[in-house]
C-alpha cells in the first residue's frame, strides 16, 4: 500500500510526499502477494507528475513520488529492470506520458538514492533494487556457508542457474548478479574471478 500526501499550488507539486510501502518482500526480491499493480489515482492521476518540474525542490519531491511508484511496480511485476520506455511512465487514463528525458532524470534519481543501478553503457535502463544489494549478498554467502563452499570456486552460471533454485536471487540476470557479488567482494567475503563469459567465477572466503 502506498500513501502519498501532496498539495497543489500554481499547477505544480509543492509539498513533500510520504511513501509507506507495506509489502512483503520475498521470492525474487519482489512482492509475491501482488499479482498486479495499479498506482493510486490520487498520485498516478495527477497530471503534473508527468511533467518534469523546473523548481529543484519540487522536482526532488516529484522524483520521490516516482520512486515509490517504480519500486512497487517492480515488485508487483517481479521485474528486475525498468527503462525509460516502460509502460509505467504512461497513464492512458489521463493521456499523460513522462517524456524520455524526464524518465531518465527519474531513473537517475532512483540510482542516486541507492534504489537502482544503471545497466552497462546505458542511462535509459537500470536494475531495480527492491532490496539492498547487501541483503542479496548475505543470502548468497549464507548458501555458500550452508553448502560448505567456503574456499571453493563456483561459476556465475552455476550460481544463477541450478544453485539459484528457491533462492532470493532466482531468475536474476547475470549482469545484475555481478552487482551482488561485487557487494560481497567489498565485504571481503568473496573474490570474483574473471575468465571471460560463462567461465567467470567467484571464490567464497
Amino acid at each position: 500500500k502506498l500513501q502519498f500526501l501532496y498539495l497543489i499550488g500554481r499547477g505544480a507539486i509543492t509539498t513533500a510526499c510520504h511513501v509507506f510501502a507495506s509489502v512483503q518482500v520475498g521470492g525474487r526480491g519482489c512482492c509475491a502477494s501482488m499479482a498486479d499493480y495499479t498506482p493510486p489515482d490520487e498520485v498516478y492521476g495527477f497530471p503534473p507528475l508527468f511533467t518534469l518540474q523546473e523548481v529543484t525542490a519540487t522536482r526532488q519531491k516529484q522524483c520521490e513520488m516516482w520512486h515509490g511508484i517504480l519500486l512497487a511496480y517492480a515488485r508487483a511485476k517481479k521485474a528486475w529492470d525498468i527503462g525509460v520506455q516502460d509502460a509505467i511512465f504512461t497513464n492512458k487514463a489521463i493521456n499523460r506520458t513522462l517524456e524520455r528525458s524526464g524518465a531518465r532524470v527519474v531513473l537517475g534519481s532512483l540510482v542516486s538514492a541507492g534504489k537502482a543501478a544503471f545497466k552497462k553503457n546505458s542511462d535509459d535502463q537500470c536494475w531495480v533494487l527492491t532490496r539492498p544489494l547487501e541483503d542479496w549478498a548475505a543470502d548468497v554467502y549464507q548458501k555458500a556457508v550452508n553448502d560448505a563452499a567456503l574456499g571453493t570456486v563456483m561459476t556465475i552460471f552455476e550460481l544463477t542457474d541450478d544453485e539459484a533454485a528457491g533462492q532470493s536471487w532466482e531468475g536474476m540476470p547475470s549482469e545484475m548478479f555481478y552487482l551482488v557479488l561485487e557487494a560481497l567482494q567489498r565485504q571481503g567475503k568473496a573474490e570474483i574471478i574473471y575468465m571471460g563469459g560463462d567461465g567467470d567465477g567467484v571464490k567464497f572466503l
